[in-house]
């Protein structure tokens, strides 16, 4: 697992754990989990190679004012929120940014600092496959943007295991999202 690439890029389309970010994968580049110096890295807070590994891995995540708190989907009370991290253009709401969608509600405003923060996946680039960000398992399967789907319905907590048939399109379509039937039976190992 740790000779694994951090990121595939096959040219005309792209797989990560979380999120893409060309600036961010420049810093890890020819870096695998082999390289005990680069891992010890991963794992000390106070690295550049750390904060780029938090988004790569995790996606980026923005803290909520003092007043607001979400629910995670195990019903844990956080008070960071993980963002999107494509099409930021136009957005003028905290919720908007809010991943999944509808994770967060109300008007209030989101900070130019804050887009500023985020990547910013461009809608001309090659689709990009990813998961980490846990998608309602009974929700409809769909591209989030026509290049970007996240893959993630749950399958580590019982839901389906989810994916997409990718026949070469640059405008990704929900008809190839497959999935196992919902939900998933887990098994304790014998």
């Amino acid at each position: 697992m740790k000779g694994l690439p951090l990121a595939l890029d096959l040219g005309k389309c792209r797989a990560i754990h979380a999120c893409w970010d060309d600036a961010l994968l420049n810093r890890v580049a020819h870096h695998t989990l082999r390289d005990a110096e680069f891992l010890l890295a991963c794992g000390n807070r106070t690295t550049e190679v750390h904060a780029a590994m938090e988004i790569l891995a995790k996606g980026p995540e923005l803290a909520l004012p003092q007043h607001l708190a979400i629910l995670d989907k195990k019903g844990i009370k956080r008070r960071n929120m993980r963002a999107r991290w494509w099409n930021l253009k136009g957005l003028t709401k905290l919720a908007d940014l809010a991943m999944p969608p509808g994770t967060l509600v109300g008007d209030m405003p989101v900070q130019d600092e804050e887009l500023r923060l985020l990547p910013n996946y461009p809608a001309e680039a090659p689709p990009v496959f990813f998961g980490h960000y846990w998608m309602p398992p009974a929700g409809p399967k769909a591209p989030l943007a026509p290049n970007l789907a996240c893959l993630d319905y749950g399958a580590g907590l019982g839901g389906p295991l989810t994916a997409y048939r990718w026949n070469g399109e640059d405008i990704l379509d929900a008809v190839n999202f497959v999935q196992t039937d919902y939900p998933v039976e887990t098994r304790a190992a014998a």
